[in-house]
């Protein structure tokens, strides 16, 4: 509701149509996506290694792991109901959010080996 509160406001100030002003905004992508975790690997032992594969990029751990890069991100989270991980991921071409997605599954998979 409040990024809505925003857009209108900036609309009603701007005098643009809304798709001019949404088309003044950086455009990014954004996919949702899983990994089915091999039988008996714990998820948080997941997070925790992958949390030190990305040490030296920004991290948050408020909600699984979600990693800072340049113009993108990638958030793990595991599942409370089944033995997955989840992938949300953004970037701004789909190239690099493909490029983020298949790197993180390849990670994730040698964890497991």
């Amino acid at each position: 509701v409040a990024g809505l509160a925003v857009f209108l406001t900036l609309l009603a100030r701007s005098g643009k149509k809304a798709t001019e002003l949404k088309s003044s905004f950086p455009e990014y992508h954004m996919s949702k996506d899983k990994i089915q975790l091999a039988e008996g690997f714990d998820p948080d032992e997941i997070l925790e290694q992958l949390e030190s594969h990305y040490s030296d990029e920004e991290k948050d751990r408020t909600d699984g792991l979600k990693v800072y890069f340049n113009n993108a991100w990638i958030h793990i989270r595991k599942s409370n109901t089944e033995p997955i991980l989840r992938i949300y991921a953004e970037a701004k071409t789909p190239g690099e959010l493909k490029r983020l997605n298949i790197g993180l599954k390849k990670i994730i998979e040698s964890f497991m080996k």
